[in-house]
């Protein structure tokens, strides 16, 4: 069925035509800029400190700050937190008490130690006398690295002084020697308890493996390098005089030949 005449009048009656011109001059408006209705604020001074001593961006990270939570270890460690030495952290010779080497001596010092049983009820204790008389037998000529020209020229010194200054100087020589086999004896023996913490107890194992092995190189220096010094028959002849000197004295030998 096709629609009466009247109502299509009517339906396009109804329908608004906006002229090309009024669509033309809307189009030019809109693509003009809006004025900014507020006027610009100048830029604040961030560098400005307050009443409180701190700037605006020092006030923002103290409040804003991301606070470590308790067991993140990522946090605490970047926070730059240490453990105690209760807590599996190694030890330094200041929480052991080990005294600092002593000044070179260019003499020839025969120290005599005197190390009995008393001590405290802790080994560390007994260990940090041990380890401060290692470090002051070791450290005697310039330390281990000079003892072979050290020992050289107090060889040429005590030549130049005549066979009784050389014959003296070998026996000081391995007198000295004695003394730190008998430094190294002592770490044999234990007479107090370990610590109660296990990485104290390791420090400790350490520490003793340290003072051992520099004894060890000490005697090893005076017994390859000595007896090449001049006359070996010297050194020799100074050494069995010392070991003789140390053994128990004996009844003489008896004319009389019993079998």
């Amino acid at each position: 069925m096709k629609a009466s005449p009247q109502k299509a009048s009517k339906a396009k009656s109804k329908v608004k035509v906006t002229p090309k011109s009024k669509l033309k001059a809307g189009l030019q408006k809109s693509s003009k800029p809006r004025p900014d209705r507020s006027p610009q604020q100048p830029k604040r001074d961030r560098s400005k400190k307050g009443p409180d001593g701190l700037t605006k961006d020092e006030r923002h990270n103290r409040f804003h700050r991301k606070k470590p939570k308790k067991g993140d270890k990522s946090t605490s460690a970047s926070m730059g937190s240490k453990k105690t030495p209760s807590g599996g952290s190694s030890l330094s010779h200041q929480e052991l008490q080990y005294p600092p080497p002593a000044t070179p001596n260019l003499a020839i010092p025969i120290p005599s130690y005197h190390i009995g049983n008393d001590f405290s009820e802790c080994e560390t204790a007994r260990f940090s006398i041990l380890y401060a008389q290692v470090v002051q037998w070791v450290s005697n000529w310039g330390g281990l690295e000079n003892w072979p020209i050290a020992l050289q020229k107090q060889y040429e010194e005590a030549v130049v002084a005549g066979p009784v200054e050389t014959d003296r100087w070998y026996d000081d020589i391995w007198n000295y020697a004695d003394e730190g086999r008998m430094l190294r004896a002592y770490f044999a023996e234990l007479h107090g308890s370990l610590p109660t913490a296990h990485s104290r107890v390791k420090e400790l194992y350490r520490r003793e493996i340290e003072a051992m092995a520099s004894l060890v190189r000490g005697i090893t220096i005076i017994e390859t390098r000595v007896p090449l010094y001049g006359d070996s028959d010297i050194a020799v002849r100074a050494k069995i005089r010392r070991e003789v000197g140390e053994l128990p004295c004996s009844d003489p030998p008896s004319d009389s030949s019993d079998y």
